[in-house]
């Protein structure tokens, strides 16, 4: 089953009444403008872009294009939390990933193959703040491994730093474009914890 279609039957259980349009055919170079404009539902199109792809061409093409309309762009790597927040709807000249990547564009990077791919991809989330577990599993993608480990911890902590950020952007908070990093594993980290005291908590 489709992830798309699955994701379309959850939010429906807990509200029937949404308006869902499910946009099956992928984003190609033929479907990403009516992506945009939210295919056959017309309207002015999308408020806010949440791009979680692998595919380095629809990385790079989906900002270009949310660039050009001025819609903003979240993206979450599970790995220690990282946020991105690009307010192309603020800032219409602003580089593609915080600039970390020069002046690509989306022609670029459409026939990388598979180490290429993964080069540029760490050079989008910064190979030198990776977990020395993503490090490692990066090396055997594709031999040992067929994708890069994710807990289901890392992903639900994702969606809930995209959630809240949408929503703050959608209603109009000033919210700045950046980076940010939720790691767990340093917030609540082994021995660094304050030891429970009833009587000091008084």
């Amino acid at each position: 089953m489709e992830k798309s279609v699955l994701c379309a039957r959850r939010m429906y259980e807990l509200d029937p009444y949404l308006d869902i349009e499910v946009f099956r055919g992928g984003i190609t170079e033929d479907t990403i403008g009516d992506f945009f404009f939210s295919g056959s539902a017309g309207g002015d199109g999308l408020d806010l872009l949440v791009e979680e792809c692998d595919t380095p061409w629809v990385k790079v093409a989906a900002r270009e294009h949310a660039r050009r309309r001025r819609v903003p762009v979240l993206m979450d790597t599970n790995d220690r939390g990282l946020l991105d927040i690009e307010r192309f709807d603020l800032e219409p000249d602003r580089p593609l990933f915080h600039g970390r990547t020069g002046d690509v564009r989306a022609d670029d990077v459409r026939s990388l193959d598979r180490d290429e791919a993964i080069r540029f991809l760490l050079t989008i989330v910064d190979q030198e703040r990776l977990s020395p577990a993503m490090t490692d599993a990066l090396t055997r993608v594709g031999r040992s491994l067929t994708s890069w480990p994710q807990l289901a911890s890392g992903v639900m902590l994702g969606a809930a730093l995209i959630t809240d950020t949408a929503r703050r952007i959608l209603l109009g908070e000033p919210l700045p474009s950046g980076r940010l990093s939720i790691d767990l594993h340093t917030l609540v980290a082994a021995g660094t914890a304050r030891q429970a005291n009833p009587e000091a908590d008084r």
